[in-house]
């Protein structure tokens, strides 16, 4: 090879890898990088909070998700064991169910963002060890599951790329519409009694009424006493068996997110509870719901 074929070769190397590194960046609005300079690293609902690189109609069935389609979506493991799913809410804070946290002891957990392949590294992913656990006061009071949130910290700061990002949060006390199409993503069972897919996975879910969600739970024979009560701290999504589309779509501790007017993704639940059969038709599935948790989520972030 001659010295300029050589020279010509390492220019297009060099080129090639600033295209890659600039499309894995999170476009900014004019004026965006500004304002997130303004208001630091750990503010709720950054300028770039809810963006998905991915546009354009999502499928209604559970189905695969592509890369960067959900970039709040974490991966939460317990001592290097997949065990739930979480929501990057600012750089360096996930949230997630409080059923998901068995220890007290931060060191057990560590979060991994903008993973897809569930086994399979492919350059996207960024891993974080968990220096700081904080559960509800109030989990599992006053019936069972009730309060099913909890916030982990992350001992650096993510990266905004075009596949990590922060989810956006509810105004306190906002209230979702019946009848919205929101969706939930995870690493969940496809069947019942599979283990967890391999590949992120994704789902529509319309919103339900609490009081109809809570009686089609009270008549589903897998219920049981003391574990089928939804409280205003919980809200409801499922289609009544019309379709295969279960919660289990989904992870615990996992978004359950709706698309406002101005075509960001706002975090309304968690993925906390259902049917242990994966049975749409049996429950609808029940998630932790973010807007009336705002303020305590605020007060955690600026101990």
């Amino acid at each position: 090879m001659t010295h300029l074929a050589s020279v010509c070769l390492l220019l297009a190397v060099v080129l090639f890898s600033t295209f890659c590194a600039e499309s894995r960046r999170l476009r900014l609005l004019p004026g965006e990088d500004d304002e997130l300079k303004k208001v630091g690293v750990d503010f709720i609902n950054l300028p770039t909070c809810g963006k998905s690189t991915v546009g354009g109609s999502r499928v209604v069935a559970g189905t695969d998700a592509s890369y960067g389609e959900w970039p709040w979506q974490a991966k939460l493991l317990t001592e290097g064991t997949f065990t739930c799913g979480g929501s990057l809410i600012t750089p360096s804070w996930v949230m997630t169910a409080a059923h998901c946290i068995s220890k007290e002891d931060p060191s057990v957990y560590s979060v991994t963002l903008g993973d897809l392949h569930r086994e399979k590294p492919e350059g996207t992913e960024q891993e974080f060890p968990v220096k700081k656990v904080v559960v509800h006061p109030k989990y599992n009071s006053p019936v069972a599951v009730n309060n099913d949130i909890a916030l982990l910290q992350l001992t650096r700061s993510a990266t905004r790329t075009s596949f990590v990002n922060t989810v956006c949060l509810p105004d306190e006390f906002e209230v979702v519409p019946i009848g919205t199409k929101c969706y939930i993503s995870g690493w969940g069972q496809m069947t019942h009694p599979d283990s967890a897919a391999i590949k992120l996975q994704q789902a529509a879910m319309p919103v339900v009424s609490n009081r109809v969600c809570q009686a089609k739970h009270m008549a589903s024979p897998v219920s049981r006493p003391g574990e089928s009560a939804v409280t205003s701290a919980m809200i409801c999504a499922g289609d009544a068996g019309k379709t295969k589309i279960s919660g289990c779509f989904g992870d615990s501790g996992g978004p359950f997110v709706c698309q406002n007017s101005a075509g960001r993704w706002v975090q309304q639940g968690i993925v906390s509870w259902g049917d242990t059969t994966c049975s749409s038709k049996a429950h609808f599935t029940v998630f932790a719901r973010v807007s009336v948790f705002r303020k305590w989520i605020e007060d955690q972030l600026s101990e």
